[in-house]
This record gives C-alpha cells, sequence and structure tokens, in this order.
C-alpha cells in the first residue's frame, strides 16, 4: 500500500463523479429554473444571463426557451377565460396578452433571421453578428419583464359591467296596443310633454 496508490485511486473516481454532475446540470433547460421570492417567481437570475451572455448560440437557446415558458403561461391563461361563462379577461390580462403576443412573433422573426444569416459564410452576413446578440439580450429583457409581469397575476377574470338597457322578453305588440305604444313613445320624446297619464290596461 502506498499513498500514492491510493490517491489514484480516489482521484478518477471524483473526477468522474464531478463531470458526471456538470453533465447532467448542462442538460438540463436553464430557463426552467425559477426562485421564488415572497410567493413570487423571480426571473431575475435570466436577466442576468441574457445581461452577461457572451455566446450568441446560447443567448439564442435561452430566449427560445423563455418564449416557449412564456406561451405555456399564456395557454394556462386562455383555457381558464374560455372555460368562464359568467366572467370576462381583466383589462390587465387583456393588456398583458397583447404584448406578450407582439413579443412572440417578434423572437420568431428573429430567430428565423437569425438561423438564415447563421448558414452563410462570415463575409456574405449582412447584419453584424453584434447587431443579432444585442437584438436578442433586449428581446429578452422584454420576455423577462413579462414572465415576471405574469407570476403576480392573482385574478384575470373579472364580473363584466352591468348592461345600460335591461334587456326582458315580452309578447310581440300589433293593432291598438302597438298604436298605443308608439303615441307613448313619441310623448316621451316630446320636450313639451310634461306628463303622461295611462289608465287600464295596455
Amino acid at each position: 500500500w502506498s499513498f500514492r496508490s491510493e490517491f489514484a485511486l480516489l482521484v478518477p473516481s471524483f473526477f468522474m463523479a464531478e463531470v458526471a454532475a456538470a453533465v447532467a446540470t448542462a442538460a438540463a433547460p436553464v430557463v426552467a429554473q425559477k426562485v421564488v421570492e415572497g410567493g413570487v417567481a423571480s426571473y431575475a437570475w435570466l436577466k442576468e444571463i441574457f445581461a452577461s451572455s457572451k455566446n450568441m448560440e446560447e443567448t439564442v437557446q435561452h430566449l427560445k426557451e423563455a418564449v416557449t415558458i412564456l406561451g405555456a403561461k399564456r395557454d394556462d391563461y386562455q383555457n381558464k377565460v374560455n372555460r368562464s361563462k359568467t366572467k370576462k379577461a381583466s383589462e390587465t390580462y387583456t393588456n398583458w396578452l397583447s404584448r406578450m403576443t407582439k413579443i412572440e412573433n417578434e423572437v420568431k422573426k428573429l430567430v428565423i433571421k437569425y438561423e438564415k444569416e447563421s448558414e452563410r459564410p462570415p463575409f456574405l452576413c449582412v447584419f453584424p453578428r453584434s447587431n443579432f446578440d444585442q437584438e436578442m439580450k433586449n428581446k429578452g429583457e422584454k420576455v423577462v419583464k413579462l414572465l415576471e409581469e405574469v407570476s403576480q397575476f392573482r385574478e384575470i377574470l373579472v364580473d363584466p359591467p352591468p348592461e345600460r338597457v335591461l334587456k326582458m322578453s315580452a309578447p310581440a305588440m300589433n293593432g291598438t296596443h302597438k298604436n298605443t305604444l308608439d303615441k307613448i313613445v313619441n310623448w316621451l320624446k316630446d320636450d313639451n310633454v310634461e306628463a303622461i297619464g295611462i289608465h287600464g290596461k295596455l
């Protein structure tokens, strides 16, 4: 037995364990992680990833994953809105949905443009990579903001406002009854009429 032989046996096993852990961590979607602060999901770490990213391919991947999560949040809420028969979506949610749809479309177009440019030789690229990288980061910040907003929603359904005119079902009127009703309606429109008296049954 010698210290050198024992150390030689320990180092490879420790090194392999570290490598396995690193590979497992890298394989998990980074954007799927989140921190909960005070019951509200925090995506500050994701904002930091976009701000500090030096690799554009990595930025694109994070952006695509973040938009996918954003779309899933949208689908969950839309299902809730569609199932409701008595309430409607709040103005806050409707506004968020409009901005979310816009940024989702912008990101899709940007990713398609990036993928097309990536297939070109560097000297044939129309847009500098630095411009793409900065635009990706800007979109990423907007996606993070929308994720933070949706994580703070408590209720997206509200009661609809009461109708200004209460509609009630009534039998159709014709003949003498219809003529009498028309007269009453005309009197109501006449500023010179101060009172209307109705006797008997209409």
